[in-house]
């Protein structure tokens, strides 16, 4: 917006064509005859002189001399009986002779306009005289129109414009108008202004979560990760990224000493928020740990494990749940000598019977579409089938819907022994976390361990990395 103003108020009135003024002054003098030029009243006298200038005689002489006319002002002094008579034209020897015209044509209209209202006072006064009577009656009004007479007489001789002129006006050095440095400075400091006011007012009314710390306030619940953001084919072979899902996973083991969660349940507010991203690294974070990780998709209406994991997409939860297949034919070997990123499709083994290695990854696919997940999720046998799980594997890292868009995971929330919430910085809402906070405090028998901040910028991330996971990234 600044620039913008700035640039273009500068462009705007430095192509406008240049402008010059030349001034002159006209001293006024008092006369009780000629009310129009009254020194004293500065405010009148500079009225009744730019009408003057303005008036039709005035400004035809002006034309007739100088060959056009220019924008005339006039202002008179507070203190003095000088006013300054102000024209502005298109070339600086044009404004200095309008403004010399002005005045000129000004005085000489003054002129004969005096010397017509004399001539008429003395034809009038010697009127008024022939028609007196004879006699000592009006001896006194005949004396006082004898001494009229004479005035005027006089008047006519030296006949006064009530001003003249002071000095003549010189052809300016340069031009008055446009002035594009002095208007591109003012519309800097105004669009500054308007800027500062616009992202203020756009600030208060951005709801959404823009800092780690603002984070962790608004969920009313204590920071369990810090992730970065990230722009690569494989984040985990950046340092930084897989030293903050080694950190969530450190937290998570930490979060109970005597009974760690064996079934962790992610979720976010909404959409796009990054939780099956963070359940995908999570478990590659615990594989390289030695753990035996099982990933469950319970997210039935937008799966996305199967694409991450470069696995098939059936059989999954809702064959197992429905009865059609076992647990293990449905659950998916990930090959375990290569990251999850770049492992060609068909790397995982199905119904692999063999006893689960250490380090390794199973994922549960959410299986074939379902026209009530609502239904499926709710069935008792989910619970029988988590507790399967948790007996051949370390760790179960559930991927859930959102909350806030469908109800599917609200069951799960006291099925699993503890709950992370995912938010992504810069997305989600005030207000939408205030719904999803509503939400858990109506379920207490849930666990939530915390909240990890997603897609955090690299700047915050490198200055949080060492508070939250004990060394510089």
């Amino acid at each position: 917006m600044v620039a913008v103003a700035t640039g273009g108020t500068y462009l705007y009135y430095a192509s406008k064509p240049k402008l010059y003024t030349a001034s002159t002054q006209v001293l006024i003098q008092a006369s009780a005859s000629d009310v129009g030029f009254s020194a004293g009243n500065a405010t009148r006298t500079a009225n009744n002189i730019l009408q003057l200038l303005k008036s039709s005689p005035v400004v035809e002489e002006v034309v007739r001399s100088v060959g056009g006319s220019g924008r005339v002002t006039a202002a008179a002094s507070s203190d003095s009986d000088f006013v300054t008579v102000t024209v502005t034209a298109d070339t600086p020897q044009r404004a200095a002779r309008l403004a010399n015209a002005y005045v000129d044509a000004l005085i000489s209209g003054r002129e004969s306009q005096l010397r017509k209202n004399t001539e008429e006072g003395l034809r009038a006064a010697r009127q008024d005289l022939e028609a007196l009577p004879p006699g000592p009656q009006s001896a006194g009004q005949r004396t006082q129109l004898k001494s009229q007479i004479a005035d005027l007489q006089a008047a006519l001789t030296l006949p006064r414009a009530g001003a003249e002129p002071v000095g003549r006006a010189q052809p300016p050095s340069g031009p008055s108008e446009p002035r594009p440095l002095r208007n591109a400075a003012f519309a800097f400091v105004l669009s500054l202004l308007l800027a500062v006011a616009a992202v203020y007012v756009l600030d208060r009314l951005d709801k959404r979560i823009r800092h780690v710390e603002d984070v962790e306030r608004a969920y009313g619940v204590s920071l369990f990760g810090v992730v970065p953001h990230h722009q690569g084919q494989d984040p985990m072979v950046d340092q930084s990224f897989d030293e903050a899902f080694r950190s969530l996973l450190t937290n998570i083991q930490c979060a109970d000493l005597d009974r760690p969660p064996r079934t962790v349940l992610v979720t976010s507010a909404l959409p796009g928020e990054g939780k099956s991203t963070v359940v995908r690294n999570l478990a590659l974070a615990a594989r390289d740990s030695g753990l035996r990780v099982a990933v469950v998709e319970s997210d039935l209406r937008n799966p996305s494990l199967a694409t991450m994991f470069r696995i098939e997409a059936t059989p999954g939860l809702v064959n197992v749940l429905s009865g059609g297949m076992d647990l293990g034919d449905a659950l998916q070997r990930v090959a375990a000598d290569a990251p999850v990123a770049v492992a060609a499709p068909g790397a995982a083994t199905n119904g692999d019977s063999s006893p689960v290695p250490p380090g390794s990854i199973s994922v549960l696919t959410s299986g074939t579409a379902s026209a009530n997940p609502p239904a499926v999720l709710a069935t008792e046998g989910l619970s029988s089938l988590f507790d399967q799980i948790t007996a051949e594997y370390d760790l179960a890292l559930i991927d859930s819907s959102p909350l806030l868009t469908v109800s599917d995971a609200v069951p799960l929330l006291a099925r699993a022994d503890a709950t992370i919430l995912v938010a992504r910085v810069g997305q989600v809402t005030v207000p939408a976390v205030r719904r999803v906070t509503e939400i858990l405090r109506r379920h207490p028998r849930m666990n939530v361990l915390g909240v990890v901040a997603n897609d955090v910028s690299s700047k915050e991330f490198k200055r949080l990395a060492a508070g939250y996971f004990g060394t510089a990234a």
